[in-house]
């Protein structure tokens, strides 16, 4: 890191990966969801993109390549230790794997493409814990998010032992 670079970081405790659909009222919502999660201080980077990890699993290598450098930024400056990425149901950007799918199948497929990611980004950021979640909607709004546990189970999020938010928020 470069000397300006070193005065301008600022640790943030997350990198948070997201859908970009208005849906979320994503920065009341999300942050009211995460605040459950990992305490009432959380700060976090945003990074909110059609379809979450779409991006990283399902287009192009070229796509991907930009996302993990906009992540290589972030992590570098900001210095967080864990990235979260949180898909949600009924996903538009899902439209050609979701439809006629029923909600099981749909979890089920959300499930794979956080834990795919999760892969990606453990192996890109070893030294970070990653976490995917899947946002419940109701109707026009973000009302939870489930934890996606190893093995695609999906369930209430539980703060990992690993993850702590820093002190002094």
């Amino acid at each position: 890191m470069g000397t300006l670079t070193k005065q301008l970081a600022r640790a943030c405790d997350l990198t948070v990966i997201a859908c970009s659909d208005f849906r979320h009222s994503i920065d009341a919502a999300l942050l009211t969801r995460l605040q459950t999660v990992f305490g009432p201080h959380v700060t976090y980077d945003l990074i909110s993109v059609p379809g979450a990890c779409h991006r990283l699993v399902r287009q192009s290598p070229v796509h991907r390549e930009i996302m993990l450098a906009d992540l290589d930024m972030l992590v570098d400056l900001h210095q967080p230790e864990t990235i979260v990425i949180v898909q949600h149901e009924e996903c538009g950007r899902y439209q050609d794997v979701l439809t006629s799918v029923d909600r099981i199948q749909e979890q089920r497929i959300l499930s794979d493409d956080i834990q795919v990611s999760e892969q990606i980004l453990r192996q890109r950021f070893p030294n970070l814990t990653v976490l995917g979640f899947i946002a419940r909607m109701d109707g026009q709004h973000l009302y939870d998010l489930d934890k996606v546990w190893n093995g695609g189970a999906v369930g209430n999020p539980e703060p990992p032992a690993t993850t702590r938010v820093r002190s002094g928020h």
